[in-house]
This record gives C-alpha cells, structure tokens and sequence, in this order.
C-alpha cells in the first residue's frame, strides 16, 4: 500500500511540474506599415499574412503574388491583375496613398 502511494504521488507531482512549467505562446502581432514610396501587399485580407514590399515602379509587371489586400503608399496608381502576367482583363486600379484591406478576388501580379 505505501509503494502505491509513493507511485500516485510521483505521478501527480510530475503532472503539476509540466502544467506550471508551461507558457502560453505569445500572439503575434502583424506587421501592416507600409512607408511612404513603397507599395506594400499581404497574403491576407485586412493586412495579414505574409507581408511584401515594393516600389511599383512604372511599366515592371510584379508576379508571383498572392496579394488579398494593399496599401499603394506610392505617388502612382497601381495595376492589380486577377491573372500572374498583368494581362487580365479582371481588374483593380488602386490610386495613389489609398489603401486596400480587401479586394474582389486574389491578386496575382500588378504594375504601375
């Protein structure tokens, strides 16, 4: 009976150990600046996701992009294609200093 007791007992301090050693993960916090002359587009809608920044500079088609929200903190307007060529006829035209949390349908490639 006492070696059942001391087995219990082992057991359950081990348990409470590995509960109060544990840390809850820290949140992370997205990273939705954009400064000014760039042209910045996330993953995600709302500016989550993975972050990319740019230029945009004019007649460069940008590909390769899975682009569902934008901030164009350029003084141009940008292209934003439905298709990865900046060929389609699906279309965003986002002006100059405007912002974007969501758009239509994802983003493929665009252009100044």
């Amino acid at each position: 009976m006492h070696l059942k007791k001391t087995i219990v007992m082992v057991a359950m301090g081990a348990a409470l150990t590995a509960t109060v050693s544990a840390t809850p993960a820290q949140a992370t916090v997205a990273d939705t600046s954009c400064a000014s002359g760039e042209f910045c587009d996330w993953t995600g809608a709302n500016y989550t996701g993975s972050k990319a920044v740019s230029s945009a500079l004019p007649g460069v088609c940008y590909h390769g992009t899975v682009t569902k929200s934008v901030k164009n903190n350029t003084s141009r307007q940008v292209v934003l294609y439905r298709n990865s060529t900046c060929t389609s006829s699906d279309v965003v035209i986002v002006g100059a200093r405007q912002w974007m949390p969501t758009l239509p349908w994802t983003i493929h490639s665009y252009q100044a």
